[in-house]
């Protein structure tokens, strides 16, 4: 039983009453997993901000060394929670300064909107997603294959998407150029093609991924995980070289940031290839 993460189709959306979209005449880079206000005052920390005093100390602060960095539990579930926040499975190909294709870099600014009912994108957003990520790559807003541009919005077309990846790092080396840290990640991407992993379903209706998470569930140390905690366990603890497909191989070099508001590390991509297994 094949289970689908999602099926777009713009136009049922807005013959259904989306409305005229709006320009947003202030746009802001939308971070999908904002921490929440507490009474109090207090912010809740989200998943990728619980990791930033390690990632400070370890990986992205001033006294970290020149080297490989370790890739100890910690990197791990940095990667794979980044990966997951700002999915990775549409990162755009970055050579010589430029995106290999606009199109592709439109749709990772897609997939970071917040807004699940208008499926429009103004200029202004696509702007503060792709000068957030890409500070440095050059592009022109213009009409894709997948996206069309008229008034300052981008309507997209119809297309749809299945299932889900999940990222493992297995090199990350850290070089200093220009006085700037400068970062190279290589990392696989294993799919997975369920969406909410209903418990108690036949393991064999699963894709091969998942299979092999339920058998290590299965473990004492596994025993009190849902799905979910139990896939990240599998990346933190280094196994994902286990799991019995990889679809996407990836190498990126980036500098960081880190978000006052939030306490997050913000990566900033320089160059990225990727390499796509299609079966």
């Amino acid at each position: 039983m094949k289970k689908i993460l999602a099926l777009v189709l713009f136009s049922a959306l807005l013959l259904a009453g989306c409305g005229t979209p709006t320009k947003d005449t202030n746009p802001q880079p939308q971070n999908p997993a904002q921490g929440q206000e507490q009474p109090g005052g207090e912010q809740e920390k989200t998943p990728l901000a619980e990791l930033t005093d390690y990632m400070t100390e370890n990986v992205f602060g001033p006294d970290v060394k020149d080297e490989k960095i370790a890739l100890e539990k910690e990197v791990n579930q940095f990667f794979f929670r980044y990966a997951k926040q700002y999915d990775y499975r549409f990162l755009p190909t970055i050579a010589d300064g430029t995106f290999a294709d606009f199109n592709t870099a439109l749709l990772y600014a897609y997939h970071q909107r917040q807004d699940s009912v208008d499926p429009t994108m103004s200029v202004g957003f696509v702007d503060s997603i792709l000068q957030r990520d890409f500070p440095d790559i050059a592009y022109e807003n213009a009409t894709t294959e997948s996206f069309t541009l008229k008034d300052g919005v981008y309507t997209p077309e119809a297309f749809s998407f299945d299932g889900s990846t999940s990222f493992a790092i297995t090199e990350l080396v850290r070089e200093t150029k220009d006085n700037t840290s400068l970062y190279t990640a290589h990392l696989l991407g294993y799919p997975f093609d369920e969406l909410d992993y209903t418990e108690g379903d036949k393991i064999e209706n699963y894709s091969q991924n998942a299979q092999y998470v339920y058998t290590r569930m299965q473990e004492d140390t596994y025993k009190d995980l849902n799905f979910s905690q139990a896939l990240e366990k599998v990346f933190a603890d280094g196994d994902a070289i286990s799991l019995p497909k990889s679809n996407m191989d990836i190498t990126v070099q980036f500098t960081v940031s880190l978000e006052e508001a939030t306490q997050e590390y913000v990566l900033h991509y320089q160059q990225i290839s990727i390499t796509r297994t299609y079966e």
